[in-house]
């Protein structure tokens, strides 16, 4: 099967499945995907290639669900799944252990994958720290 095989299946998957809004979020995905190979394997210095995408419309239009089937399809070992974005999830934490006192730090998801998928982004306008917090999500996605 070649390349184009694979889009096309997995687009007319997502287009079975979701309509034909699946198979939208399926080709920017797929973009995605591949604009995030060519940037780590093929792309020279300082070139800028898209790698972010943003679902943005109506609650409860399967955003969610349309990016777990991503998180799926992509595996733990290439992305990260984000319910709730916090600091520690964007600048790391540290962990200390009383027994050992030893001092552990946990790098933040977005170090531990390639991918990072987040969802409700709207439950940051609730947070006390919402300016912090967003200015974090801007400088991880650059």
């Amino acid at each position: 099967m070649d390349r184009r095989e694979v889009f096309d299946e997995i687009c007319n998957a997502f287009e079975q499945k979701y309509s034909w809004l699946g198979e939208q979020f399926a080709e920017e995905f797929l973009y995605t995907v591949a604009t995030y190979i060519l940037h780590r394997y093929i792309a020279g210095e300082g070139e800028r290639i898209r790698s972010h995408l943003l679902l943005y419309w109506r609650y409860g239009w399967l955003k969610s669900s349309l990016l777990y089937k991503a998180y799926m399809l992509l595996g733990n070992e290439y992305c990260e799944f984000m319910t709730d974005i916090t600091k520690a999830a964007l600048r790391g934490s540290v962990e200390h252990d009383a027994h050992s006192k030893q001092v552990t730090f946990v790098p933040p998801k977005v170090l531990r994958a390639p991918f990072i998928i987040a969802t409700e982004l709207g439950a940051i306008t609730a947070k006390s720290n919402q300016d912090d917090v967003n200015q974090l999500l801007l400088a991880m996605l650059e």
